[in-house]
């Protein structure tokens, strides 16, 4: 019968953009690996894992537990800033925690932008010419 491997913090560690940018109102993902008091991987969940974001705003967050020593976790930013996401086992950060992560404000991606309309095609000089 396999024992549960207890997850350590200093040896457990977060990695994903989510870590370092969000775009507002969208979740900015990334994943936490658990990892044992002897720097092996866990094969099975149930570790309590914990993300707190502080910043210029309250931002939701979850942790989904995978079930299989990885748990996937996302925070969703409404004000544009500097976030500090901690992600910590048992009141000890990971690795690398806390990590400092820049909200922005989304653009546009030309690549799925269009125009359309006849002032594209033809227009009279000093006369408006419309296009959407």
């Amino acid at each position: 019968m396999r024992t549960h491997k207890r997850a350590h913090a200093a040896h457990s560690y977060a990695e994903g953009n989510g870590l370092r940018v969000a775009v507002l109102r969208r979740p900015a993902r990334f994943v936490i690996c658990a990892r044992d008091a002897e720097g092996e991987d866990c094969r099975s969940g149930g570790d309590p894992f914990v993300v707190m974001v502080r910043g210029p705003s309250a931002a939701a967050r979850i942790v989904h537990d995978a079930m299989d020593g990885t748990y996937r976790a996302a925070w969703t930013a409404t004000v544009s800033g500097n976030y500090w996401i901690a992600v910590t086992l048992h009141g000890e950060h990971v690795l690398g925690s806390p990590f400092s992560a820049q909200a922005v404000i989304p653009h546009a991606d030309p690549s799925r932008c269009q125009a359309y309309g006849p002032g594209l095609h033809e227009a009279l000089a000093d006369s408006p010419a419309s296009f959407v």
